[in-house]
């Protein structure tokens, strides 16, 4: 509800997926809503990203967490290959062309994923080999 506001970060209930919209207006809500509110130019709010975290099946439960995020494509002058502004629940929005993996919108985002650490008996945790490009 403020003018400074640039963005929204949504999760779902239980915290493993979230959705990052830039200041539109949420097309859920009614006009009414934000008639007393300072934000929100009239645009219904656009997709920036999308995140999932989960436990790493791999690893136990007591293991670190896999986390996959996704970022629209964009060509060489920087415009988004596609629009990601679901108006109602038929548009395509990107958490779930980006988790179904085989949705026609896949090929127009940028997929990421970290790498899977593996357990050190020195440290006595996981640890993740970065090729000596990090140091203490």
């Amino acid at each position: 509800n403020s003018a400074t506001i640039i963005g929204k970060l949504r999760s779902n209930f239980l915290g493993t997926e979230y959705a990052i919209y830039d200041d539109g207006r949420n097309p859920e809500f009614d006009e009414s809503y934000y008639e007393d509110r300072k934000c929100c130019d009239g645009d219904i709010r656009c997709e920036l990203g999308a995140i999932t975290y989960s436990s790493n099946t791999s690893l136990g439960s007591k293991g670190p967490r896999k986390m996959k995020a996704c970022i629209g494509k964009v060509d060489d002058e920087g415009r988004p290959l596609q629009m990601w502004q679901p108006v109602n629940r038929c548009d395509a929005k990107m958490l779930t062309s980006f988790k179904a993996k085989e949705s026609k919108h896949i090929e127009n985002l940028v997929c990421l994923e970290n790498k899977l650490p593996s357990w050190s008996d020195e440290v006595g945790g996981y640890v993740l080999n970065f090729n000596g490009r990090v140091s203490k």
